[in-house]
């Protein structure tokens, strides 16, 4: 499994829904293998990087009223970080799977 289908794989077990409904060629795939497919829609989706923060326990809107750190520290974990992260990382002109490969390096590390 690659970087990127992993993190797919993470976003829709937390609940991602790629809205399927309107691809009937769709029928068939699992909701995984369609938002695969269609990455480069599912990585412009807010709603992507919120279930992956979901699923690698980042800090999302509300945590912050309760934060006890710092605020660079919250903003390391928050999920539009990630996301805004992923955007500078393709305009520098890198690719996806290396994005989500050095995601997943970063937090083996701080296991």
């Amino acid at each position: 499994m690659t970087y990127i289908e992993q993190a797919i794989t993470e976003a829709v077990a937390q609940g991602y829904d790629p809205q399927l409904d309107e691809i009937p060629e769709a029928a068939g795939f699992s909701t995984v293998q369609i938002a695969i497919a269609m990455k480069s829609d599912v990585f412009l989706d807010p709603a992507f990087w919120q279930a992956l923060g979901r699923a690698r326990r980042w800090t999302i809107d509300d945590d912050f009223k309760h934060w006890q750190g710092t605020i660079t520290e919250w903003k390391a974990r928050y999920w539009k970080t990630h996301w805004h992260n992923f955007i500078d990382h393709l305009a520098m002109g890198n690719d996806s799977e290396s994005f989500f490969e050095q995601l997943a390096k970063n937090a083996s590390t701080k296991n």
